[in-house]
């Protein structure tokens, strides 16, 4: 809808003023404390539940058992007693992984204070993740990305948001062009003819005015080709030459984000554009 300039109003009836997604998108993820509306625009989801704490016993907790997908990435876990004197303390190996958050987590209770009486303490667990997609590839990255950005690890957001419109925008181009050439010549073409500039700035656009879809708008593609230019600059230097500072990455992200929804949506056209025959090998959908 945004990309074909349909107005969306806001759904509030105190409101019902015209929404910008992209305004109301970087807004969000710019300002917002929760993790999980930072997360949101890349499709992350809550799940909350309650369990028990006793004191000196070890409660194992498997989150596919509260409702979560056994293949879903885990982003956050935060842990609120309900009353009680016991709070939650997750335990781990010898060797604990950091920024990994497990499937399953083992809870080991202990008192708040001398002064507290050790209590039964019901817990409330709220958990922020994001599920498993056919697209997994690029959407993961676009998801490590944006957890990167929730902590603040701003250059750390740059490759994976870039990888994550780079490989999307080389599959789609790879389903179109292999109609009218072999597989290898295309693999070739877009390996060694078109990089992914010519591919963004190119090859991209000839293919959207052939199947008279709407462009991609040049504020969205510019930021592309910056989040390239930076991409470029971590790996081969290492760092990026200026500092980045939250509301340059924020802004970066959200390109890359519509970038990927955009690519969605001319991959959606392409395949529709097939033969029956050969559409229905390549069907991809969007993630939720």
């Amino acid at each position: 809808m945004y990309f074909q300039g349909t107005k969306v109003v806001c759904p509030n009836q105190k409101c019902n003023k015209p929404v910008d997604w992209w305004d109301a998108i970087l807004n969000a993820i710019k300002t917002d404390f929760f993790i999980a509306t930072v997360l949101a625009p890349i499709g992350a989801r809550s799940t909350f539940f309650t369990v028990n704490l006793a004191l000196g016993e070890l409660l194992t907790i498997k989150f596919d058992e509260h409702g979560l997908p056994k293949d879903a990435k885990i982003l956050e876990v935060n842990y609120t007693p309900q009353g009680g004197g016991l709070f939650p303390l997750e335990m781990h190996g010898n060797t604990p992984h950091r920024h990994i958050i497990s499937s399953q987590v083992t809870l080991y209770p202990i008192p708040f204070s001398k002064n507290c009486p050790p209590d039964d303490t019901k817990v409330g667990i709220f958990v922020t993740w994001v599920p498993k997609t056919m697209d997994d590839e690029a959407w993961q990255n676009l998801a490590e990305s944006f957890e990167a950005f929730s902590q603040n690890r701003y250059s750390s957001s740059i490759i994976p948001a870039n990888v994550s419109v780079e490989a999307k925008l080389a599959k789609l181009l790879s389903t179109y062009l292999q109609d009218f050439a072999s597989k290898k010549q295309v693999e070739d073409f877009l390996d060694n003819g078109a990089g992914y500039s010519h591919q963004l700035n190119v090859v991209l656009p000839m293919i959207v005015a052939h199947l008279d879809l709407p462009v991609l708008p040049n504020n969205i593609r510019g930021m592309l080709n910056r989040l390239r230019g930076l991409r470029n600059e971590l790996a081969h230097d290492g760092k990026t030459k200026n500092p980045l500072n939250k509301n340059e990455t924020a802004e970066l992200l959200v390109a890359a984000l519509f970038g990927f929804h955009y690519l969605t949506l001319v991959n959606n056209k392409v395949i529709a554009a097939r033969p029956a025959s050969t559409a229905s090998k390549t069907a991809t959908h969007p993630p939720p």
